[in-house]
């Protein structure tokens, strides 16, 4: 008898991408590629992998290495934005250009609008600020900044997220920076800091901004720095010269920050390097609590140096406090390890600023007055607003 011959169906042929995945569906899960990638959407939607297992009747480790897998294979692309994506800058030039009329010392002035701060949150504040600063120190390095540096240029580099964020927008462009000659130079010991905020990464202050800065730089340039913390002994400090010889011979230019001192304040942090100093810190902040604090902040910090920020019209201080705040004020910049303020100001190119939020105002108001030079000032709207209504 004659056997017919077995019909044998052929399968289609599979790419290596179907046979992989098939493969390890048979050994570690019934699950299809489209299932992974719905499985993930679902994932990032807010699902459970626990509601995921029971809909796919899966264990959850399965559901778990489905997810890995859309992930490895390239099936889904997951994209994160993060609230401190800075809002794109949009310039008030006739603010600026007001403003600019009444402030003989400011070469370039920009103001760039920001939202009104939030009202009766200090962590919502404290965010707001930090995302004003990050969107005015992006511009300032990256359309500023960047283009204003020369041949033979010594670059002051202070503390702070306004010169954090301006050496962040240097770093945006991807041609590096040719100029020759340059050296850059830490203006202030340092300490570790973070922005006001809980949004901003933690990041170092002083010397590591100068070692960040140097990154913008396609040749070999001089680096300055202190090595130290930003307290001294008293000791030490009457050898002031030996940690920071460069001020005998100040920049030419620098990145410079501008705060407030109250609780938020880099220098009113917890961080143990400031322990030595922590008795004189909390009495300056009690001072201030004591005085006008809410009309406006007596004293401030350019370069971690600390000064008086006299009261705008209109504001009365007492006499005898004033006089217990400056005192204060005398002492702790004898423990500090800063450029003096006298020594900035013989930047002869101007400093650049990236400075916001209202509470600043008298502060800048005072730096303007005192006869600094400022290459650029990039402020944000809250702050001009209230420049605006001082005389």
């Amino acid at each position: 008898m004659t056997r017919s011959p077995r019909r044998v169906s052929k399968r289609p042929s599979l790419s290596s991408d179907q046979k992989a995945d098939e493969t390890t569906r048979s050994k570690r899960d019934p699950l299809t590629r489209e299932q992974k990638v719905e499985i993930t959407r679902l994932h990032y939607a807010g699902w459970s992998q626990k509601r995921l297992s029971e809909r796919y009747g899966a264990s959850p480790p399965t559901i778990n290495r489905a997810i890995k897998s859309a992930h490895d294979n390239g099936w889904v692309t997951i994209t994160v934005t993060s609230k401190l994506r800075p809002a794109v800058a949009t310039r008030d030039d006739e603010l600026a250009t007001r403003l600019a009329s009444r402030f003989d010392t400011v070469t370039n002035l920009f103001v760039l609008k920001s939202a009104p701060p939030p009202q009766g949150d200090d962590d919502a504040y404290a965010n707001w600020s930090d995302d004003v600063h990050r969107m005015l120190g992006l511009f300032l390095g990256s359309k500023h900044v960047r283009h204003a540096i020369a041949d033979g240029d010594s670059i002051g580099v202070s503390s702070g997220r306004g010169v954090s964020q301006t050496i962040e927008g240097l770093l945006q462009e991807n041609l590096l920076i040719q100029a020759q000659r340059v050296t850059l130079l830490s203006l202030t010991g340092s300490f570790e800091m973070r922005g006001q905020g809980s949004g901003l990464p933690t990041v170092m202050d002083g010397d590591n901004n100068v070692g960040r800065l140097a990154q913008a730089f396609g040749r070999m340039i001089q680096l300055q720095t202190t090595g130290r913390g930003i307290v001294v002994s008293p000791q030490d400090k009457e050898t002031e010269r030996g940690f920071l010889p460069w001020v005998r011979t100040p920049p030419n230019k620098a990145i410079v920050g501008v705060g407030v001192i109250e609780g938020k304040n880099r220098l009113m942090s917890k961080t143990a390097i400031l322990d030595p100093i922590r008795g004189q810190i909390d009495t300056l902040e009690r001072l201030v609590k004591e005085s006008t604090r809410d009309a406006y902040v007596p004293c401030a910090d350019m370069c971690n140096y600390l000064f008086f920020v006299k009261p705008p019209n209109g504001v009365d201080i007492a006499k005898e406090k004033e006089a217990e705040i400056r005192r204060q004020i005398d002492e702790l910049n004898k423990r500090l390890l800063v450029i003096p303020w006298e020594k900035l100001k013989a930047a002869q190119a101007g400093v650049w600023i990236a400075a916001g939020t209202p509470r600043k105002a008298a502060a800048i108001r005072q730096i303007l007055n005192d006869g600094f030079r400022i290459n650029a000032l990039c402020i944000d709207t809250t702050l001009a607003q209230e420049l605006d209504k001082m005389d």
